[in-house]
């Protein structure tokens, strides 16, 4: 993963680089930007225990931006009860913690850490391995090292910076999603989301970099030429909704390692004893359901730090445990509106589901990905829109913009279907508008002329009063002031969608002796070819195809060397037969080919939907 140093405009962020905060006994070889003077203790965060025996100390902060905050304070998503009635905590600007993690579990769990802390041509496995071999040449093994304070002396520290470009979420919350990550790479487990912004005296006190001591400021300043490759990127960020009333867990085990004749130990035990019991009565119950945002934050950092593989096995227990509920984002057709685009998804249900296309895709799950992306390719989206409008800052997180060629990939595929539906009620208007396609009714009647000029006019009067077609003119505002936005026109929805309200034609005829003229007797078969075809599971994009060989997954032609999509030069016109309506490939879901087929439908250049045996 890249990264780059602390940028001059964040004076207040330490550099992401590793270094040794406090001198140690005996140590004359400290940064080139210590004093000398062993500075205090005061102005750094304790150390969280996430293993009570680590031999590193994860020194993070946690950097919001003014965009989110200022986004916190105007938003206004719904809350529950719960959340009205309590006053959420305090935006700021920088936030820092520390975590006691064990250097060999982290190299082995991610392979960020591996080469971070094993490469020795990293600053941070330089500085970590020295660290560690003074210890050793004095005895001290970290196994025996129990009080915070010892850990921050004695213990190498390595700096890391996190922002939150990818996801917008505060600094609290973050943490929050970082902690249980770290448990999660060192078997420990995790019980929910713990309260962050909780004020407390036990292990998880932490401060900012404005209360740190000018000394360690000096070294924040100066370390920013060290190694950058700590600085999580910007979009390794997470997210993780915190409850209001559980206080940070303290892990009480280092108490048994605790010399009782060192009054110093003593007082810890005392101290980590009481906030121990404090934790029992307040922390989250180990039946704390797990929310979507916690997992997507999850899925973030595990992507940015290479280790998603415990993660995504601690998701499918939770999820089987009922710890953890995918959220719901099928919805029925909205009962009484025969408005078309009265069925549009809602943000909160976008949101939702481009949560689960990005967590299905960066925890390798690929049922879930399969059915998430055939959901928003049938739905929609409002980034897909065709009309030009300003961006909207609110939707610049990650799964907004999914990534690996995704969020191009899903929206062409919809604008394919979108097409080829289409052109069917445009092939339908051609035939009978036209003087040239001659006489539709086959009957030979002397009404013949007139049932023609009459189906014309059904077919217009229902497309319109169904928005399936606007009328518009020459003039210039025509066509903003009569056609809508159809990014969020829902295909396919329960009770409802495109396709359900073209079967809603009605079949009138002009007389009673024109009873097979019309629209409806030629519209029906195409309807429930084209159903076929997107029932049968070739239209989402398959995951293990799409990792292997994306070219060859892909519906969208390759990029040319000036960076368009490149077209065929030989046209793909698509006729349809009523022997279609008998492939054994819409039949089955998943079937031998029916990927194939799907794909030289929708992508054809013309349709001819005249049926022909």
């Amino acid at each position: 993963m890249d990264a780059t140093a602390n940028q001059a405009g964040s004076p207040e962020a330490p550099p992401a680089s590793a270094s040794e905060p406090p001198p140690r006994d005996g140590d004359n070889n400290n940064n080139a930007t210590s004093s000398g003077s062993k500075p205090s203790l005061s102005g750094l965060p304790e150390a969280i225990p996430i293993d009570p025996a680590g031999d590193l100390i994860l020194d993070v902060t946690f950097e919001t931006s003014s965009k989110t905050t200022t986004t916190a304070k105007t938003s206004g998503a719904r809350k529950t009860p719960a959340q009205a009635a309590t006053p959420a905590p305090a935006q700021t600007r920088s936030m820092r913690r520390a975590y006691r993690v064990d250097a060999a579990t982290l190299r082995r769990q991610s392979r960020y850490f591996e080469k971070l802390l094993g490469d020795a041509r990293f600053r941070e496995a330089a500085d970590v391995a020295a660290a560690l071999d003074r210890l050793a040449a004095r005895g001290v093994r970290p196994r025996d090292i129990v009080t915070a304070a010892d850990a921050a002396e004695l213990l190498p520290w390595v700096r890391v910076l996190d922002d939150d470009e990818a996801t917008r979420f505060p600094a609290r919350v973050r943490e929050a999603a970082l902690a249980g990550l770290l448990r999660m790479l060192h078997g420990r487990q995790v019980e929910g989301v713990e309260d962050v912004g909780a004020a407390g005296t036990g292990t998880v006190a932490a401060t900012t970099d404005k209360n740190a001591s000018p000394e360690v400021k000096a070294s924040a300043k100066t370390d920013a030429s060290a190694s950058a490759l700590t600085k999580v990127s910007a979009r390794a960020n997470a997210n993780a909704k915190t409850s209001a009333s559980a206080s940070p867990k303290v892990n009480a085990s280092r108490n048994a390692r605790t010399s009782p004749n060192k009054s110093a130990n003593a007082n810890a035990n005392a101290r980590a004893t009481t906030n121990a019991k404090t934790s029992a009565s307040t922390g989250p119950s180990t039946k704390q359901q797990i929310d979507m945002q916690f997992v997507v934050a999850l899925a973030v950092l595990a992507d940015r730090f290479d280790c998603a593989a415990p993660v995504s096995r601690w998701l499918v227990m939770a999820s089987q445990s009922q710890r953890f509920k995918w959220p719901v984002t099928t919805r029925k057709a909205a009962s009484g509106r025969d408005d078309l685009l009265a069925n549009i998804m809602t943000r909160a249900t976008e949101e939702a589901l481009r949560q689960k296309i990005l967590v299905s895709w960066l925890l390798d799950l690929p049922i879930r990905f399969q059915n998430a992306t055939r959901e928003l390719i049938m739905n929609g989206s409002r980034r897909w829109s065709a009309f030009a409008e300003d961006e909207d800052e609110s939707l610049d997180a990650s799964w907004w913009y999914l990534p690996d060629g995704l969020e191009q990939e899903l929206q062409y595929r919809r604008h394919c279907i979108l097409n080829t539906i289409a052109s069917i009620q445009r092939h339908f208007l051609s035939l009978y508008a036209s003087r040239s396609g001659g006489r539709q009714c086959k009957l030979g009647y002397d009404s013949s002329a007139a049932c023609d000029s009459y189906q014309l006019g059904e077919m217009l009067k229902f497309l319109t009063h169904k928005n399936l077609l606007f009328l518009v003119d020459f003039s210039p505002r025509s066509l903003f002031d009569t056609v809508p936005d159809c990014a969020l026109v829902p295909v396919i929805v329960e009770n409802g969608g495109l396709l359900a309200t073209l079967r809603q034609c009605p079949g009138y005829q002009v007389d009673k002796h024109h009873s097979n003229c019309g629209l409806r007797t030629r519209l029906l078969p195409i309807l429930d070819f084209v159903q076929g075809l997107l029932s049968a599971g070739s239209v989402p994009v398959a995951a293990p195809a799409w990792r292997r060989d994306r070219a060859a997954a892909a519906w969208m032609p390759p990029e040319t060397d000036d960076g368009g999509a490149a077209r065929d030069s030989d046209p793909r016109p698509f006729c349809f037969t009523r022997l279609m309506l008998g492939d054994q490939r819409l039949r089955f879901e998943n079937a031998l080919g029916a990927d194939k087929f799907a794909r030289e439908v929708f992508t054809a250049s013309s349709w001819n939907w005249t049926a022909e045996d």
